[in-house]
């Protein structure tokens, strides 16, 4: 009867001993799990940290390209706006009452001295010569169309000085002076219109 309450207790001891290992066990598996997802939580923080610093870096680095770009784009609008300008105040100096002025000598120069004559006619020259860089230099920024209404001025501006040098200083017939005078004002006034058109156009911009 002895052994089989020994037994009896032997089996209880047995049984809350597994209990209380069981439970220890399922203590120290729960702490490590606990370590593990503390530990993985951490790692996945730190990622997104990193990936986040990464994309703020990248963010910032493309905001300062759009804004370089952006400031080159403007630094070379004006340069070409500066260039157009300049272009066209060139085009003005050169081109204004050009063709009025010589129309008005042709009509009283055999009245000068042949000296005054030579030194009229090389001003001339310089002044077409200016006029024909200036027409080539504003050509881009004007278009071909108001190129070749500068470039009729020109022509007719520089055919007629060859004319003046050919005659020696006489005076051309009235009627012939006449045509040209009405010839070199039209010219010169679709020549001003095309510069005052494209200084409108700039100041406008402006």
């Amino acid at each position: 009867m002895q052994s089989g309450w020994e037994f009896l207790w032997t089996v209880i001891a047995s049984s809350a001993g597994t209990t209380a290992l069981l439970a220890l066990a399922g203590w120290m598996f729960k702490a490590k799990i606990s370590h593990w997802l503390n530990k993985d939580i951490e790692d996945i923080k730190a990622r997104h940290k990193r990936d986040l610093e990464s994309y703020k870096t990248m963010l910032i680095a493309q905001a300062e390209a759009v804004k370089a770009s952006q400031d080159v784009k403007k630094s070379m609008a004006l340069n070409i706006a500066n260039m157009r300008f300049e272009s066209v105040r060139k085009l003005h100096e050169s081109t204004a009452g050009a063709g009025v002025v010589l129309a008005s000598y042709v009509r009283h120069c055999h009245t000068l001295s042949l000296d005054s004559q030579v030194e009229k006619l090389d001003d001339f020259v310089a002044q077409g010569e200016a006029m024909q860089r200036a027409i080539l230099q504003a050509a881009p920024f004007v278009g071909s169309t108001d190129t070749c209404t500068l470039l009729n001025l020109h022509t007719a501006f520089f055919e007629e000085i060859l004319a003046l040098a050919k005659r020696g200083g006489q005076a051309m017939p009235d009627e012939a002076a006449s045509q040209f005078i009405s010839k070199m004002f039209a010219l010169q006034t679709s020549a001003d219109r095309v510069v005052h058109k494209h200084f409108g156009e700039m100041f406008h911009m402006a």
